[in-house]
């Protein structure tokens, strides 16, 4: 089995176990609050996250395309506009778990978290050493061999 296959198989289990949870919550909750009230919060969080894309998102990131025309680019300001922009999809999605990852990922504390969290592990991803160690530090002792046909003379004739 591939890499990649088992990575398809993890997030294809983790998100229908998320989903499966996702539905025995709001059926819990939705037993005890009563289906109007459940339907009704469903659509609030989906209003809110779709003016938190329509609004904030679209706000921060024009405020940004203004200070990228005065060669001052945000990368703080492009986070932020990222991060609404999640939250927002996360808030569309209907159920309980969504929502409060939607509205956890607004608080700044926890963008600033998030963000740190995610370029450390980009950073570890594409910083590391080949997978055969690192052999790039004794380039004089390396030989590379090879064929190669030159394009420009093949034209030619």
């Amino acid at each position: 089995m591939l890499y990649n296959e088992k990575f398809n198989m993890k997030t294809l289990f983790f998100v229908i176990v998320f989903v499966f949870i996702e539905v025995l919550i709001l059926i819990k909750i939705g037993s005890f609050t009563g289906l109007f009230i459940s339907v009704s919060l469903i659509f609030v969080s989906a209003f809110i996250g779709y003016t938190l894309i329509r609004k904030l998102s679209i706000k921060t990131l024009f405020s940004n395309s203004k200070n990228i025309n005065n060669q001052e680019m945000s990368i703080n300001g492009m986070a932020k506009a990222i991060s609404y922009i999640f939250s927002g999809i996360l808030l569309i999605l209907p159920g309980y778990i969504t929502d409060i990852l939607g509205l956890l990922i607004i608080i700044p504390i926890i963008q600033k978290l998030a963000w740190s969290y995610l370029l450390h592990k980009l950073y570890i991803k594409f910083n590391r050493p080949p997978v055969g160690g690192d052999n790039f530090n004794n380039l004089e002792e390396t030989t590379i061999e090879g064929e190669f046909i030159n394009i420009d003379d093949e034209d030619k004739t």
